[in-house]
């Protein structure tokens, strides 16, 4: 199966809402370990836990950013605690982290950090979550940029966690350049893949 198929799939799994909210209790209890959290602004009808994590987009013209709004899982204080960043395209190559207090449209018309053109300072966060298309033993495929591996096989001190729908699981051959994830959350699961001792 291509990626096209499993994209397709995805689109296809019914009630998100209620997956999409397990999939985010899944993730609270790394919410309260880690200060710094990367998380991925969902298209293509990723598996999004914006809404659940207490997020709310106020979008004006020229004035994009994230606010708080209630939340069952976290408090305003519990989120404010969080540095909260998004990732950034900013070549063919390059990914970089930076909060999420100034918004645009970036070069695939993905909601994302306007960078340092604005006066903002890249982040490394502690954590990332991952989007993914499919996923096979702590393995993923995203979209074949590389923007992911690349940023992870440079920050290997992050943790990194993928969030997934269980029917998203696949069976594929991993590439060489492929960076494996440390968990991968899904409705029903939290799956742990320790990290080799040479990594």
């Amino acid at each position: 199966m291509n990626r096209r198929n499993w994209i397709q799939k995805r689109k296809q799994i019914p009630n998100k809402q209620e997956r999409n909210f397990r999939i985010a209790c899944g993730l609270l209890p790394f919410f309260k370990r880690y200060p710094s959290i990367g998380i991925y602004l969902p298209i293509l009808e990723e598996v999004d836990v914006l809404d659940h994590c207490g997020f709310q987009l106020y979008d004006q013209p020229n004035d994009q950013h994230y606010v708080y709004r209630d939340s069952k899982l976290l408090s305003k204080s519990e989120f404010e605690a969080i540095q909260w960043s998004a990732p950034k395209v900013e070549s063919e190559s390059v990914m970089r982290f930076y909060p999420l207090d100034q918004l645009e449209r970036g070069a695939f018309g993905i909601l994302e950090p306007k960078g340092e053109k604005s006066g903002q300072q890249e982040v490394i966060p502690s954590m990332i979550i991952v989007p993914l298309v499919a996923f096979c033993d702590g393995y993923r495929k995203g979209y074949g940029k590389g923007y992911y591996d690349r940023y992870l096989q440079n920050h290997p001190q992050s943790l990194r966690v993928g969030i997934a729908f269980d029917q998203q699981e696949a069976s594929f051959i991993h590439e060489q350049w492929d960076q494996r994830l440390d968990v991968i959350i899904t409705e029903t699961r939290v799956l742990i893949y320790p990290r080799c001792s040479e990594e």
